[in-house]
């Protein structure tokens, strides 16, 4: 195979794998964001959800269904060119980190749009009527600074978990691996160990970014002290891995069927896919 088939190949393969992890976990990333912007009411009483299993009952009884699949469509591209990237370079430490870093530009307004969707509770007093018309409000509300708030929150995410999620992957799959290679299941295990250990890692940079860039203009006028100072109080350290249930069940799934989808994929013979 060239250079250039392989080239393509590994796209058309990092494309489908990430294409079915948005498509596999999207729903549980919806009620990750929801808990962690379920901040305590002014007068004390407690959060909207209580836990996961109560976000997603309330989310079934009193909104359309769709709404798990909020910002699901501006997310996905950035899914697909994280996968890609991820399988072009060939130091697996290096890769990880400079994938968040690279993938920053498109995840930073990606995730603000996405997580500003998911947290619209009321169907019939919308704030977006979906990704575009939220990035024109944002873009009209602050311009380009407004729609790429909390990308250095981002990149503190991205980078350190980017590094454990690929770093994971590789050790596991060298233990794993026998004479015949690794095995569709122990693909799924260590893919999913792999998405595990990356939300360990950045797990409490993503709760302080969807704080942030959900928040209204003014919320947190001293920034992320403020952010932080706030989650702090509601459930001390522990609060910043608030969701972390979904997570954990979303990261597992997702990135073993993303890694499974990949190596399917790169097992194809491309003269017979494309007839040439």
């Amino acid at each position: 195979m060239t250079g250039q088939q392989s080239l393509f190949k590994d796209l058309l393969a990092g494309g489908f794998g990430g294409t079915c992890l948005v498509a596999s976990g999207f729903p549980f990333d919806t009620i990750k964001v929801r808990l962690q912007t379920s901040t305590a009411t002014s007068n004390g009483l407690s959060p909207v959800y209580t836990n996961a299993t109560d976000c997603a009952r309330k989310i079934l009884k009193n909104e359309v269904l769709e709404i798990f699949l909020s910002g699901i469509f501006w997310i996905l591209p950035q899914y697909m060119l994280y996968a890609f990237l991820a399988t072009t370079y060939t130091n697996i430490l290096s890769a990880g980190l400079l994938s968040g870093i690279f993938t920053v530009i498109l995840m930073a307004p990606g995730e603000r749009i996405k997580c500003l969707l998911q947290v619209q509770t009321n169907s019939q007093v919308k704030l977006y009527n979906g990704p575009i018309d939220c990035a024109k409000k944002l873009f009209k509300e602050g311009g380009m600074r407004s729609i790429y708030k909390g990308s250095l929150l981002t990149l503190y995410r991205d980078v350190p978990g980017s590094g454990a999620y690929f770093l994971t992957y590789n050790l596991l799959k060298d233990k794993l691996s026998s004479d015949e290679g690794l095995s569709p299941l122990k693909t799924l295990f260590a893919g999913g160990m792999a998405g595990v250990f990356n939300w360990v890692v950045s797990m409490p940079q993503d709760m302080i970014k969807s704080r942030f860039q959900t928040a209204s203009v003014n919320t947190y006028p001293n920034g992320l002290r403020d952010v932080v100072s706030e989650i702090m109080r509601e459930g001390g350290p522990l609060g910043f891995y608030r969701g972390f249930a979904p997570v954990i069940v979303r990261a597992f799934f997702a990135n073993a069927v993303l890694f499974f989808v990949y190596f399917r994929c790169v097992s194809w013979d491309m003269k017979q896919l494309f007839g040439r």
